[in-house]
């Protein structure tokens, strides 16, 4: 009988160590997505958010940062929606809680790759800010809809709706080389077709 309640107290002993270090692991985690989040956001805001340090929040984030905002709240509600039981059974099938884990891998990857572009300067902020705060997995003027010029490098007379027109000369701007759009004198990419200026 002393051998089974070694045998036992040795399994418990392994058991909270293991605990311990998941638990440790999970910390740090937590704090390095925490702190990169936040990162990311003032980035593209000026500004770090308190959402960054909050779990719930933090999924809705990370997906209105890399993607846009339809998809962090896309992100937040089928999460909440993965943690909830009623009775023994969970509310969403097992299948739904698997995508669901591949989709967040996914958006990560994404919003690194999205984080690192903004560093080096590949990304135009303000388009991006723009895409993050809609609403739409369409064309929602972020860089990856459709140009209003035909390649040719003339100007389409009948842009897309949601591509702004070009309201005219900036004061103290310059103009696009590709297309000829006004731009802001700070301005590092076009607002109409994208050239890097």
């Amino acid at each position: 009988m002393e051998g089974l309640v070694e045998l036992f107290g040795g399994l418990l002993a392994v058991m909270i160590v293991i605990w311990i270090v998941i638990l440790v692991v999970s910390i740090i985690f937590y704090v390095i997505i925490s702190k990169w989040l936040s990162k990311f956001n003032t980035l593209l805001y000026g500004t770090g958010t308190w959402m960054a340090w909050v779990p719930g929040f933090q999924v809705y984030l990370l997906g209105k940062l890399a993607v846009n905002k339809l998809a962090g709240i896309i992100l937040a509600v089928v999460g909440l929606l993965n943690g909830l039981t009623v009775g023994e059974e969970a509310v969403l099938p097992s299948w739904i809680a698997l995508a669901y884990t591949v989709a967040e891998i996914v958006i990560l990857i994404i919003g690194i790759e999205k984080y690192n572009k903004i560093k080096r300067g590949e990304l135009d902020v303000s388009a991006e800010r723009a895409r993050a705060e809609s609403m739409s997995f369409g064309n929602n003027n972020s860089g990856t809809s459709a140009p209003p010029f035909d390649g040719a490098g003339s100007v389409n007379p009948n842009p897309p709706v949601n591509q702004p027109v070009n309201p005219g000369p900036v004061p103290g701007g310059k103009f696009c080389p590709n297309c000829g759009a006004s731009q802001n004198a700070e301005a590092k990419f076009c607002t109409s077709c994208g050239q890097q200026l």
